[in-house]
C-alpha cells in the first residue's frame, strides 16, 4: 500500500528546522501532528498492532528530532513527503525489521 502524506508548505517546514523560539516550536508541533496518522498507518501496514504502531510512530518523531531530521529536505531535490516516505522506510528497516 503506497503511502499518502498530505502536503507540506516548505515555508512550514522552514519555520519547523528553525533553532529554539516559540514559533518554531508551533511549527514542529504542527508537523508533527499533520503526519502522525499517516505515519502510524504505516506501522499498521506493516502488521503492527495499535500499541505497537504507536510506540513505533512516537519514535520515529522522536529520532526526527534528535537528528535534526527537518533540517535535511531540501525543496530542490523534491517534495518534503517523498523525503519524509523514503526516511521512514529506513527508519523502519533499521529499527522495526532489524530490532523487532
Amino acid at each position: 500500500m503506497p503511502l499518502s502524506f498530505p502536503t507540506t508548505q516548505w515555508t512550514q517546514l522552514a519555520e519547523a528546522s528553525l533553532h529554539g523560539g516559540k514559533s518554531a516550536r508551533d511549527a514542529l508541533d504542527a508537523l508533527c501532528r499533520q503526519y502522525w496518522q499517516p505515519v502510524f498507518l504505516a506501522f499498521r501496514a506493516r502488521r503492527l498492532d495499535e500499541t505497537q504502531a504507536q510506540d513505533a510512530t512516537q519514535g520515529f518523531f522522536l529520532h526526527t528530532m534528535k537528528t535534526s531530521f527537518f533540517r535535511k529536505a531540501d525543496p530542490l531535490r523534491g517534495k518534503f513527503r517523498s523525503f519524509l516516505s523514503g526516511a521512514l522506510r529506513r527508519y523502519m528497516i533499521k529499527e522495526i525489521l532489524l530490532h523487532g
